[in-house]
């Protein structure tokens, strides 16, 4: 069985973003172990590009053409 996993955090003063950034990416780091290592491209934020091979895997050199 698969599932989409995603933690979605938000907030409304821009002065908490490092804040909230940290903790999110903290949670994901718990959690990261426990799944299947890919990723669904349209969660890649725009600082980490890396992952974008995760999310195309090995078609990733086919879709790039």
């Amino acid at each position: 069985m698969q599932w989409d996993f995603d933690i979605i955090s938000q907030w409304t003063d821009p002065a908490e973003a490092d804040q909230h950034v940290r903790w999110t990416r903290e949670l994901w780091a718990l959690t990261e172990p426990y799944t299947s290592g890919g990723v669904y491209v349209n969660h890649i934020a725009e600082d980490e590009p890396d992952r974008v091979h995760a999310a195309f895997g090995p078609n990733y050199a086919a879709w790039w053409r």
